[in-house]
């Protein structure tokens, strides 16, 4: 039977909203994507467009609009032997604008084999921030910004945010300008954050702030 999982939406910035999920119609999991506009009306073929439907699953799916109309959307690529982190961008019309099946943010032969629980937000430059969690340090934070284009504006496989291991859940939140916040929890009882500028360069203290 058809089953679908990890629904998440953005705004398509004109009263809409492009939705992504992932579902196994090709008898493995893989990631789909639709708009709707103000009124309700679907505006992309039947069924949605196929963001990632490569031999391997695709799963956790996450979400961001571009600010121009279209999305950036992120998720795990479960290949032989790990996860790797991928992303894709979407236009309005329902056109995907970088690699077929998308690009590498993280891949399992730098991450130690997992790379999981990406979160984005956009950089309001027609790019974004992802965040997410891989092993090759013991489950730790990392953070890429990537531009309109697909391209990395910082190292290659991401800035490490904090400090020790034992990381989980993280979150983005603009800071009010071109930069980001990033929420996570360490050790599963330590809230922490930390602030990185549109440079890549974080502006609080090292390892970040302890909230609670």
């Amino acid at each position: 039977s058809l089953d679908r999982k990890n629904v998440c939406s953005a705004s398509d910035g004109n009263g809409g909203a492009i939705i992504t999920w992932s579902d196994n119609r090709n008898s493995n999991w893989d990631i789909y994507a639709q708009r709707v506009n103000s009124v309700g009306t679907v505006l992309w073929q039947s069924n949605g467009i196929a963001i990632s439907n490569s031999a391997d699953n695709q799963d956790q799916t996450s979400i961001t609009d571009d600010g121009i109309g279209g999305g950036i959307i992120s998720w795990m690529d479960f290949q032989s032997g790990g996860v790797s982190l991928y992303a894709q961008r979407i236009n309005s019309n329902g056109e995907v604008l970088w690699s077929d099946d998308g690009i590498v943010i993280c891949s399992l032969s730098v991450s130690n084999n997992q790379s999981r629980a990406p979160s984005l937000m956009k950089d309001n430059e027609g790019g974004a921030y992802i965040t997410w969690v891989d092993t090759r340090d013991g489950d730790k934070i990392y953070v890429q910004r990537i531009d309109q284009i697909g391209n990395f504006h910082w190292i290659e496989s991401g800035v490490a945010v904090g400090s020790g291991t034992n990381h989980s859940n993280p979150k983005l939140v603009n800071d009010g300008g071109n930069g980001t916040i990033i929420l996570w929890l360490q050790g599963y009882q330590t809230l922490k954050t930390q602030r990185y500028a549109a440079n890549g360069i974080a502006q609080w203290n090292t390892g970040g702030i302890t909230l609670y």
